[in-house]
């Protein structure tokens, strides 16, 4: 394309310069659009779901794989661990061993303010522990292509999290809860 000439009003979209007033041509712009992108979310659904518990403690959402997810109990209430890191406040009686029990508001900087209602009893390699949640939302099949990466913003906290899914929501990476020295100690 020379300076002197204008794109075609398919390349630029019936808003753009040149582009054409013609109501046809705009439905037919619009249409091969919304083919594309029909298109695209066809391309991004590779069969590869995961289904996943969706929760919320403090001022932010999770999920976690069901995989790895033992049980939801009601948190009935847990023993204080004197001098304990706010991520593991206490531990708690789960089925004759004793687990800790951990705080994502803490560990991710953010203000818990609400009670703890129920506790996810995450499992990995034969070892588990406990996950402070405020609400159990619900339980759903998310498509794997459809996970975005963690923000950036989250740092050294971030390879706790697989990435986000919904708007907001970050999915945990299980593995990494158990293997993150920042998460997984109490003091």
């Amino acid at each position: 394309m020379t300076p002197s000439t204008s794109p075609a009003p398919e390349a630029i979209g019936p808003a753009g310069p040149g582009a054409s007033t013609d109501p046809e041509v705009r439905a037919r712009i619009l249409s091969q659009r919304a083919a594309r992108y029909a298109r695209r979310d066809q391309a991004e659904d590779d069969g590869q779901h995961v289904r996943l518990l969706f929760f919320s403690h403090g001022n932010s959402d999770y999920a976690i794989s069901l995989e790895d997810l033992r049980e939801v109990r009601v948190l009935r209430g847990f023993c204080p661990i004197p001098g304990a890191r706010p991520v593991v406040p206490g531990i708690f009686y789960y089925r004759g061993e004793v687990l800790s029990i951990h705080d994502l508001s803490a560990f991710m900087g953010t203000p818990t303010g609400a009670e703890s209602h129920w506790v996810l009893i995450v499992e990995r390699d034969k070892q588990r522990l406990g996950i402070m949640a405020k609400d159990v939302v619900d339980v759903r099949e998310v498509a794997q292509a459809s996970v975005r990466p963690s923000p950036i913003t989250l740092g050294e906290r971030a390879v706790c999290v697989q990435g986000v899914v919904d708007k907001n929501t970050l999915l945990l990476r299980t593995e990494a809860l158990f293997s993150t020295p920042s998460f997984f100690r109490g003091l």
